[in-house]
């Protein structure tokens, strides 16, 4: 069985996936001028993925560091600044715990529910300092997370077809655990190598969190909330009891 993203970093963009990265990256950039930010050098994407939103913020000027703990996500990265012929972009392969930067950024982000695969709100408080010690004082730490609500009835316990194509079919079944507050997601894939076709299995455990629990880890954490807000609703609404995913902005003191 592959690690995450071990098998999926190949068909991460071409599955579509780098799409939510691209459009939060513009997001986060007006979030960070809506909150007054101010003038912007150097930003950190953490858990950047294939650096979908670490190309776009160094195409936009930017300085930026990408960190992720995955070689194979980030070796896509690589490829993906090297064809757009960046050179402001670091990437560098860290746990979003652990990480440590020899400079401080003025943004930190971290896209898609990458938090949610921390499974014990000690890991989420330590991805948070990371954070706080990367940003400089006053700096911005924006990012998104799914719910418990999203998590047990937007995932739920199901199966499903992710994806469908000449070459490549993944199937997928999610299982929803109302001890814990994760769900279990098992992809089951299928892509064509030539003639043959070769066969990939992935887990992937997210857990979601309340919405008081996240802003208390962030304050513990030395960062004060300026926004939490329903992802999906226009107008910074403050979340529901039915919102699948929030976007959290936050200030290092």
């Amino acid at each position: 069985m592959a690690e995450p993203y071990e098998a999926l970093a190949n068909l991460y963009n071409a599955a579509q996936w780098d799409t939510f990265a691209e459009s939060m990256a513009d997001r986060a950039l007006e979030l960070a001028a809506e909150h007054g930010l101010g003038k912007i050098e150097h930003i950190v994407d953490v858990a950047c993925g294939t650096g979908v939103a670490a190309t776009k913020f160094a195409a936009a000027g930017y300085r930026v560091t990408g960190v992720d703990r995955s070689p194979q996500m980030l070796g896509q990265a690589g490829k993906q600044v090297a064809e757009a012929g960046l050179t402001e972009v670091t990437l560098v392969e860290a746990d979003m715990r652990k990480f440590a930067l020899d400079e401080p950024a003025d943004l930190v982000t971290c896209m898609y529910d990458s938090l949610n695969y921390l499974l014990e709100e000690t890991d989420l408080l330590a991805a948070f300092r990371c954070a706080t010690t990367a940003l400089r004082v006053g700096g911005l730490y924006i990012f998104d997370m799914n719910t418990v609500f999203g998590l047990a009835e937007g995932w739920g316990s199901r199966d499903f077809i992710r994806w469908d194509h000449d070459d490549c079919f993944i199937v997928c079944r999610s299982c929803w655990d109302y001890e814990r507050s994760t769900n279990t997601l098992t992809m089951h894939g299928f892509t064509r190598q030539g003639k043959s076709w070769e066969r990939f299995t992935e887990t992937h455990v997210q857990r979601g969190y309340p919405v008081m629990k996240i802003q208390a880890l962030l304050e513990q954490a030395g960062l004060t909330v300026l926004t939490v807000c329903d992802f999906f609703v226009k107008d910074a609404a403050e979340p529901g009891p039915e919102t699948s995913r929030v976007l959290v902005v936050a200030r290092a003191n």
